[in-house]
């Protein structure tokens, strides 16, 4: 792939940018590697694609804060046209919003009410801020918007707003679009994205969501402004829905949800209604079930190993017998930031350190910009030139077993699963034994969830956000049937054939692998379609309001 000269509005030549050096991958265009700031990333729009920025909307937009990742200098070929813009670098420590509408993501991360209070704040702040300069944000959108754990913001796609000198593409995420208004964009329809936005922040749910017995789809029911704060003789509610407590904000979006009204809402202090956790449980029907924890903050199993991490304490297990796991070590939380789970082993991280008990890892030394993910019982990290595979089940000496391919590493992101851009190409690394390999992927992929060789992948088809199961077959990837938003699952192997388990309000569904078709179902009361859920030898683990459960049907 050639690179491409870049001159600025003058005509004066700036410098090449190689677009092999792929960071991200929207509809409009690519985010690349900045040949000469590293604190900085190229976009640059896509072959064929009208550019939605010009020289006159660039002045307006120049005016927003450091809260908007805004174009900094605008970038022309050599004819003239304009081709792209450079901007800031994301600071690795922000993740998009949508991470925290689920609650055990809430958890894990930390993020509490007073966090979302803060967040809710600054999403109503930087609507006010555009509108004080006569831009309209227009698709304020769940993927456009980025948090860190502290609750500060920063939004992105800021090159397609409304100025006075530049209209609104029209292109909206169908979630954020006001449908009773035809999906018109201007300062009210960023009013009602902000109330969408932070109503699922704390309830965990869109307003229009759920299922009615009438009018099925989210455009229905916000034209016939039917939401779950409305009359709900008609609607099943996810089990998750968290419903506002704070009576005053409740009101704003009933006001907003429920009628045409259409407002920037105001926020004070907002609490929700908090679940109890249930009594322990031994059987049940043709189940077993166990109450392993409560209070957990973060969880993680391969099928032989793993931990729960409680308030100030973490217990590593080994799942040796069948409705029962093996506790092996007990570990403060202040001694490591993160774990690494092998099939037998569990490596402390503290402070760029491994550990394996007391044990120190001496061959390998943390690079710089590093991040990784866990595959099964497998570690996987990239810096911004490599890719490093680690196995901590093979610690010899105080060695791991690791290697390190010169790769571009700026280009993946981890959402869950890992996504590597480069050279215009997506795709993902996924565990075959005891190797990492790696596969194309058919589609452009928002996120990936891939659970052995079955997955979920997510993608956005016209204004919607699309969701399809996906199975490696050798070297391919191949999409199997649309489905609902999948936030968890599991997958246990038996011969030749794959079985999903998924959680459900009330059950867990458990699919084949080969149509994706439901085939049976565990009655669960406790379950709904938020818990997190991992196959073990010891049995199924299962998350929901902090409690973790080992289910086992009985024989």
């Amino acid at each position: 792939m050639s690179k491409v000269k870049l001159y600025n509005s003058k005509g004066s030549y700036l410098f090449a940018a190689d677009p092999s050096k792929e960071i991200d991958r929207g509809g409009e265009g690519s985010i690349i590697n900045h040949p000469k700031n590293s604190d900085q990333v190229l976009k640059l729009y896509h072959l064929g694609i009208k550019p939605s920025l010009s020289i006159e909307s660039w002045n307006y937009l120049k005016q927003l804060g450091s809260r908007f990742i805004k174009p900094n200098e605008l970038l022309f070929d050599k004819r003239g046209d304009l081709v792209g813009f450079s901007m800031d670098l994301l600071d690795k420590s922000f993740f998009r919003i949508s991470q925290i509408y689920t609650k055990s993501q809430c958890t894990k991360l930390g993020i509490s009410d007073t966090v979302k209070n803060k967040i809710s704040k600054e999403l109503i702040s930087v609507v006010k801020e555009a509108h004080a300069k006569q831009i309209v944000l227009g698709d304020f959108n769940p993927y456009n918007i980025f948090i860190n754990k502290l609750g500060d913001i920063q939004i992105i796609d800021v090159d397609s707003f409304e100025t006075p000198a530049q209209e609104h593409s029209g292109r909206l995420l169908d979630e954020v679009r006001d449908h009773y208004y035809l999906g018109r964009v201007s300062e009210m329809s960023d009013y009602y994205a902000v109330a969408v936005n932070v109503f699922r922040l704390f309830t965990y749910l869109h307003p229009y969501k759920g299922i009615h017995k009438s009018w099925k789809s989210l455009e229905e029911r916000a034209i016939k402004q039917i939401s779950v704060l409305g009359d709900v003789t008609d609607l099943i509610i996810p089990a998750f829905y968290e419903p506002i407590k704070d009576h005053y904000l409740e009101d704003q979006f009933k006001q907003i949800f429920n009628s045409k009204n259409r407002f920037l809402i105001h926020i004070d202090q907002v609490s929700t209604i908090k679940r109890v956790p249930l009594s322990k449980l031994t059987t049940r029907d043709n189940l077993h079930v166990k109450i392993l924890a409560s209070n957990v903050v973060g969880f993680y199993f391969n099928e032989s190993a793993g931990y729960i991490k409680t308030d100030e304490f973490t217990d590593l297990f080994l799942c040796d017998y069948i409705g029962s796991l093996s506790l092996t070590e007990r570990v403060a939380n202040s001694e490591y930031d993160f774990l690494w789970v092998g099939n037998k082993n569990i490596l402390k991280v503290k402070e760029n350190v491994i550990t394996l008990r007391k044990e120190k890892i001496r061959n390998f030394e943390f690079p710089e910009n590093f991040k990784f993910v866990q595959i099964d019982h497998l570690v996987v990290g990239v810096d911004w030139e490599n890719i490093y595979y680690f196995n901590p089940d093979k610690v010899v000496n105080e060695n791991i077993a690791w290697n390190k391919v010169n790769s571009w590493g700026r280009g993946f992101k981890f959402d869950p699963s890992p996504i590597q851009f480069t050279g215009g190409v997506a795709r993902t690394h996924f565990r075959t034994g005891d190797t990492i390999n790696s596969i194309k992927l058919p589609l452009h992929a928002k996120t990936l969830n891939l659970k052995g060789n079955i997955g979920v992948i997510s993608y956005l088809g016209g204004d919607k956000t699309k969701y399809n199961w996906a199975i490696i077959n050798g070297l391919h990837l191949e999409v199997g049937k649309e489905t609902d938003e999948i936030l968890s699952f599991a997958v246990k192997q038996s011969g030749t054939t794959n079985y999903i388990f998924v959680p459900k309000d009330g059950k867990i569904d458990i699919l084949r692998s080969s149509d994706f078709e439901t085939i049976d179902s565990i009655n669960f009361e406790e379950a709904t379609s938020q818990s997190q859920l991992f196959i073990t030898k010891s049995g199924l683990l299962l998350l929901e309001n902090q409690v973790l459960y080992l289910i086992n049907r009985n024989s």
